[in-house]
């Protein structure tokens, strides 16, 4: 009878122990199936390892495959490159891009183990932590030292890999015996998304940029590589040449920067038609080369869109309106058209700039002001030079954007004109100026939003020990703390038998 009874007792132990067991397998199937964004939440103040709202308007496009490899070896690890290590803020942040969207898949290659992967794909050598995304349109790659970019003080703005911090730091030490200082970013947000963005496009869209005519061309510019980050091709258009006079069928927009000399009247006429059929059109101009007699055709594709030049440069006499010189003009942003959104108070630049008016007469065109000055605003002349109390104060506008209305009724094109040549100077590419300029890339290129994101800071704070520390630590971990648990386990269990 005692035998049954503990036969009876260890049978019903054994089939807790085995629900109990099965309990928690299911739980941990159940929990491997939830996504990344539950089981490793993002805990990080910047959001290191966190899918942005810009990226996930990418995401929610991508219906196709996309395959993203991680290229990573155990082999190659160089205890003398920190970079070569495994980056495991990018593969949280990997497993939150699989987790937005289900067609996105992320898989470990290890190139020693398959030497011939890589060539699959690319000639370029590329380093440890470093991606290959491949749609079934194109494939791309992102560098492994791409991630991280550093913004070094006097540079603000401006983001340096780790080899270009690391030979400024030396060459400021060296030569001047000063250290330098620089706030480290996360770049991986940025480069995936437009990776996924590159090999998710049909066919990438092309801007032109006109030239023939003493052009100031922005192709090897921050804006040329702002357009390139955008997965925007720039190519260089001169109307004149070939059979026929014509803006071709795949430009998206077409950016005049500060011609030297006029266009032709077959040019103007070309332009026109490209605007009136749906084109959007960029125009810059500069005062020292712009006048409606100087320059007949392109004055007349803008009266065309309902505007013209005031050809006097504008100086400032609020010295809220200006930076250190009354003609390094600070605008003030509308809001209307492409400005809508804007703060009102954005930092941007419009030095030695000429006004922009809407010709009165002007039909089928709607006609917004971008950008304006104070109403402490002046025509400089020999008359005021040295007394601006003398000059006529008003408020002008520096930049318009104008969209024409067809004979049917339906929105055409649409032309921006910016009335210096400084609003793309790349002096100013950091200030507000390149965040209108994307603006307008994003529109015209009818893009779901900017892929140029910026990087987020890695200010999080670490804690470091010392190694009789960390050694002391260990100890207490791995043997001190184990051994009083056993202690009071065994303690515990004798006192028990003794009753």
């Amino acid at each position: 009878m005692k035998n049954k009874k503990i036969l009876l007792t260890g049978s019903y132990s054994v089939a807790i122990t085995a629900i109990v067991i099965a309990v928690v397998i299911t739980l941990n199937l159940l929990v491997g199936q939830l996504p990344t964004t539950i089981t490793k939440p993002d805990t990080t103040p910047e959001k290191l390892a966190t899918v942005g709202a810009d990226s996930k308007k990418v995401l929610k496009k991508i219906e196709s495959d996309i395959n993203i490899y991680l290229i990573f070896s155990e082999s190659n690890v160089n205890s003398a490159d920190s970079m070569s290590f495994r980056d495991t803020r990018l593969e949280e942040l990997l497993d939150k891009y699989e987790d937005a969207n289900s067609k996105i898949k992320v898989t470990e290659v290890d190139p020693v183990k398959d030497p011939t992967f890589i060539k699959k794909y690319t000639d370029d050598t590329l380093s440890q932590n470093s991606l290959i995304i491949v749609s079934d349109k194109r494939a791309t790659t992102v560098s492994g030292n791409a991630y991280y970019m550093y913004e070094i003080a006097g540079y603000e703005g401006q983001y340096f890999t780790y080899e270009e911090y690391q030979m400024m730091a030396q060459q400021m030490q060296y030569y001047y015996g000063q250290s330098v200082d620089a706030t480290a970013y996360f770049f991986a947000e940025n480069e995936i998304t437009a990776a996924l963005d590159y090999v998710t496009h049909d066919v990438l869209p092309v801007v032109y940029e006109l030239s023939g005519h003493g052009e100031t061309s922005i192709s090897s510019t921050s804006y040329g590589t702002l357009l390139a980050d955008e997965n925007v091709e720039l190519k260089s258009l001169e109307l004149l040449k070939g059979e026929s006079v014509s803006v071709p069928e795949d430009c998206e927009a077409l950016i005049i920067t500060a011609p030297q000399t006029d266009i032709s009247k077959e040019e103007s006429e070309a332009i026109i038609k490209y605007l009136d059929g749906g084109g959007q059109v960029m125009f810059v101009s500069y005062i020292a080369y712009y006048t409606a007699e100087a320059m007949p055709n392109m004055a007349s594709v803008c009266s065309h869109m309902g505007l013209k030049a005031v050809e006097e440069i504008i100086v400032e006499s609020d010295t809220e309106g200006y930076f250190q010189y009354p003609y390094y003009l600070i605008p003030k942003v509308t809001g209307n058209g492409i400005t809508a959104g804007f703060d009102s108070n954005l930092y941007l630049f419009m030095v030695e700039s000429h006004a922009i008016t809407a010709v009165a007469d002007a039909e089928n065109v709607n006609v917004l002001p971008l950008l304006e000055t104070t109403e402490g605003a002046y025509f400089y002349n020999e008359q005021n030079a040295t007394d601006p109390d003398k000059a006529d104060k008003d408020k002008f506008t520096l930049a318009y954007q104008s969209t024409v209305t067809g004979e049917d009724g339906k929105e055409g094109g649409t032309l921006y004109w910016f009335a210096t040549l400084a609003f793309l100077d790349e002096s100013f590419y950091n200030y507000g100026n390149s965040k209108l300029f994307s603006k307008i890339v994003v529109e015209t290129c009818d893009k779901p939003t900017s892929v140029s994101i910026i990087g987020k800071e890695l200010s999080t704070s670490y804690l470091t020990i010392n190694e009789m520390t960390a050694n002391a630590s260990s100890i207490a971990v791995c043997a001190i703390i184990p051994l009083i648990a056993l202690a009071i386990g065994l303690y515990v269990w004798i006192k028990r038998r003794s009753k």
